[in-house]
């Protein structure tokens, strides 16, 4: 099984009732003022779930930008265009760090094409050294430019759209449940998929993560009116562009149509 599927309540112990809708075309997106982030730079786990509106484009999920001083850190999926960066890694995820160090999966089955599926991202960094998970699954490791220090929790932080410029390559599809794991001087606490989700008949499907400690942010996207209200505690409310109530959606990875 490839892919999270909606649809059969009972596999559920734990429903999502919504999701954000993003537009790449109109740069719908959210951001997170530096200084509304915690500091936590090096040692942090991010999880969230998404599903895939259109194809063989660049999109980005979760970038943040320094501009100088930091690794810029950018998590995408990159687009079919054999010249950048020159070998044809479409489809695939790609983290940037500092836009001069560059790690994707270049496995040719490691591709995210199916658009009727939701997909589990989790990425961690400790201290640098980052893994990737897909459903469960580890995908790639990558190690940061000058490992620590890294732009995450401690510059501008975007979702749905290119940290730097916040214009182009935007997201085509859904997100919910978007949640930052922080865990101040100690890689010890960097988490891995567990901590967000379980196998149950063969399915990778989300758990409870309201009650998980150390929280960043978490964005559970309940609020049409502010998609981008931080229920974590922490009151790291994103701010919203170019998203209206209209971009509340009740496809979920527990209400919505799968793929194998």
């Amino acid at each position: 099984w490839f892919g999270s599927s909606g649809g059969a309540a009972s596999l559920y112990d734990h429903q999502i009732t919504q999701s954000a809708r993003f537009d790449g075309t109109s740069n719908s997106h959210l951001t997170l003022a530096s200084t509304d982030t915690s500091g936590n730079r090096n040692y942090w786990t991010f999880s969230v779930w998404f599903k895939r509106a259109e194809i063989d484009e660049r999109h980005h999920i979760l970038g943040a930008y320094s501009g100088s001083g930091y690794s810029d850190d950018v998590l995408r999926i990159q687009i079919t265009d054999a010249n950048y960066p020159a070998t044809g890694t479409g489809n695939r995820f790609q983290i940037n760090s500092n836009e001069t160090n560059m790690g994707f999966t270049n496995d040719a089955d490691k591709t995210i094409k199916d658009t009727s599926s939701w997909y589990h991202l989790v990425w961690s960094n400790n201290n640098g050294a980052c893994i990737v998970y897909i459903n469960g699954t580890q995908w790639t490791t990558f190690n940061l430019d000058g490992g620590t220090n890294s732009a995450m929790n401690s510059k501008q932080m975007k979702i749905g759209i290119d940290a730097a410029t916040s214009t182009g390559d935007g997201f085509d599809g859904y997100m919910a449940e978007a949640i930052m794991i922080s865990h101040g001087t100690s890689g010890g606490g960097t988490l891995t998929p567990t901590s967000f989700g379980e196998s149950k008949n063969g399915i990778w499907i989300p758990k409870d993560v309201s009650t998980l400690s150390n929280k960043d942010f978490h964005l559970d996207f309940a609020n049409a009116s502010a998609l981008g209200n931080d229920v974590s505690g922490n009151d790291r409310d994103w701010t919203v562009n170019n998203m209206g109530t209209d971009h509340q959606v009740l496809d979920s990875p527990t209400n919505g149509t799968g793929g194998d």
